[in-house]
């Protein structure tokens, strides 16, 4: 459309989507009016390509244009310098952080921190744009420590009313962590766009030092005694004899529960770390949260599980294959809403993580040994700890796999020709 003040005058905002919505200028490529989802608030903004990659920098808002007194041709006008800017390499927002909107900063900060992985760039996106959505085009200054104050509480609320009473949050405080989090991002946006621009004000919640919600230990683990109801729940089967829940489902909880990954190192595990021949699950350092590779000797209930698996012969690097870009299962919540549903209480990922690690504890087994099984850091003062080997390792990851087939009723195999092997 051609830009004109009634054009722009008649666009609906908020946008009846609910969700932003860009308008192009027939005059100037790249020139474009963004109407809010939320709000009244409509933008100029410039859009275009840098390198391969996608930049789009705020002009400033119609309403600041209007009240300088400013045409649509001065906006015009202020869009060709910052594409041309654009064309040539140079990035606008260097020099327009004092009127960088949320959204710009946010670009700004998940584009430039190169360290951040793939799944902390999509976490940050969600929070600021699921808890700060009607402050995406809100210029950083315009945003006042009380709106911050008021937010941050507000955040907790509304988690806490929508989770209400579910029985598989594992915590006291719905919302308390979810509030902080999402402050905590918000905060480090704010301190990166600082950085480049010292005109723009500090981050203005330092009033909120000691309001921070406390969020206590939770309680995850399954007990004992439930551990037989889990592993009938995650092996029922229909009336055409599949798994209810899928075998590769069913195959991901019990590795889950038998060696105590967490649930990503789990999901994304290739075929290229299972060391049949050595009988060892090798991790490298760039899955596993604490960074460091873990060695993990499979006990008896996991080699076959694996084994039972790469048998399936599903041509695919991942031992757990999905449909999603990320070739593999990534979040298979759905699946344990169906477990807990049926056993009657909570389970998730971390819950059988947990467990691992509480039978481990009750088993006869070094503490060094259990911490390396489930890669914790190993307490360098502890002088026998750094000499924990794959053999002591291998004997820890099999004494709890007995301890935990003996509490989920996993029937050792019996016959003529075969008996249970005991130690004299």
């Amino acid at each position: 459309m051609k830009f004109t003040r009634a054009t722009i005058a008649r666009l609906p905002a908020p946008d009846p989507s609910g969700k932003q919505q860009l308008y192009w200028d027939d005059e100037l490529k790249g020139f474009g009016v963004l109407v809010s989802g939320v709000t009244t608030t409509k933008s100029f903004v410039v859009q275009r390509s840098v390198n391969g990659r996608k930049r789009r920098v705020t002009v400033g808002t119609v309403a600041e244009f209007e009240q300088a007194g400013k045409t649509i041709e001065d906006a015009r006008t202020e869009a060709a310098n910052l594409i041309h800017d654009l064309r040539h390499g140079k990035d606008p927002k260097a020099r327009g952080y004092a009127a960088a909107t949320l959204q710009d900063a946010l670009d700004d900060y998940i584009e430039k921190r190169a360290s951040l992985s793939e799944g902390s760039r999509k976490g940050y996106a969600g929070d600021i744009e699921r808890y700060f959505k009607t402050w995406l085009d809100r210029p950083l200054r315009e945003i006042t420590p009380d709106a911050i104050e008021t937010r941050f509480h507000a955040i907790r609320a509304e988690v806490a009313a929508r989770l209400g009473e579910r029985p598989d949050l594992f915590v006291s405080e719905p919302g308390a962590a979810t509030a902080n989090s999402a402050l905590r991002v918000l905060r480090a946006v704010w301190h990166f766009a600082h950085g480049r621009a010292p005109d723009l004000p500090p981050w203005p919640a330092s009033r909120l030092k000691g309001q921070w919600h406390a969020v206590g230990r939770r309680e995850r683990h399954v007990r004992g005694d439930d551990l037989k109801t889990f592993y009938d729940a995650v092996n029922a089967v229909d009336e055409a004899g599949n798994y209810a829940i899928g075998r590769g489902l069913r195959d991901l909880m019990l590795l889950l529960l038998f060696t105590g990954f967490r649930r990503r190192e789990a999901s994304s595990l290739k075929w290229e770390s299972v060391d049949f021949a050595a009988g060892v699950i090798r991790l490298p350092s760039r899955v596993t949260k604490s960074k460091r590779p873990l060695d993990l000797p499979m006990s008896d209930l996991v080699r076959d599980l694996l084994v039972a698996r790469r048998a399936l012969g599903t041509e695919n690097e991942y031992v757990f294959p999905g449909r999603r870009k990320g070739g593999h299962i990534e979040e298979p919540r759905k699946a344990f809403e169906t477990i807990s549903a049926s056993c009657g209480f909570p389970i998730n990922p971390h819950s059988l993580r947990s467990t691992f690690i509480t039978i481990g504890a009750s088993c006869a087994i070094p503490p060094a040994a259990l911490k390396g099984l489930v890669n914790h850091a190993i307490d360098t003062a502890d002088v026998t700890g750094g000499y924990v080997q794959e053999v002591e390792l291998r004997k820890a990851a099999q004494a709890v796999a007995r301890a935990l087939k003996r509490r989920c009723g996993i029937a050792s195999p019996r016959g003529t020709t075969v008996r249970e092997l005991r130690r004299a």
